[in-house]
Parts: C-alpha cells; sequence; structure tokens
C-alpha cells in the first residue's frame, strides 16, 4: 500500500530543492559558477533522485513488476497511467 506521508515527505524535499534550484537559475552566471556550482549540481541530483524514490516506492506498494532502471521505472509508472504517455518519456532522460 502506498504510504502518502512517505510521498508528502519526498515531494516536500522535492519543492524545496526546485525552490533553491530556481534561486540559482537567476544568479549571474559567472557568479554561480564562482561559488555556486556544486550546490546546483547537488540539488539536480537530490531532485531527480526524489522523483526516482517515488516511482519505486508506487511500484513495490502496488506490486507492479520491478524496474531494472530508473528509466523503466518511469514507463511503468506511464503502463499504469500514474504519468500521462507525454510525460513518462520525459522523466527517463
Amino acid at each position: 500500500m502506498v504510504d502518502p506521508s512517505r510521498v508528502r515527505a519526498k515531494l516536500s524535499a522535492l519543492d524545496r530543492y526546485l525552490a533553491r534550484l530556481r534561486d540559482l537559475a537567476a544568479m549571474d552566471v559567472d557568479a554561480y559558477i564562482a561559488d555556486r556550482a556544486y550546490e546546483g549540481r547537488y540539488l539536480a541530483q537530490a531532485a531527480a533522485q526524489v522523483c526516482i524514490d517515488v516511482a519505486n516506492h508506487l511500484i513495490a506498494s502496488e506490486g507492479w513488476i520491478p524496474a531494472m532502471d530508473f528509466r523503466e521505472a518511469f514507463d511503468r509508472l506511464g503502463e499504469h497511467e500514474v504519468l500521462t504517455p507525454d510525460h513518462a518519456p520525459l522523466c527517463r532522460t
């Protein structure tokens, strides 16, 4: 069974990561490169991992065929109409 509090906590973290990434995107390029490049890289990786974690939680909770990798996890969500046919391929990249 899907654990709503677990999914909410993950999505809350994702919101924080995305908000900070938006702040970094507004910075001057030179300032970003000089001072924040590693922060941006970490936040992007952490945001992607949250999406993968939520996908795998949904797959396991619903008893669907386990995904072999993150691309397949998003395909599985598309197969079960958690993601629209337009969005599933976008999540694979």
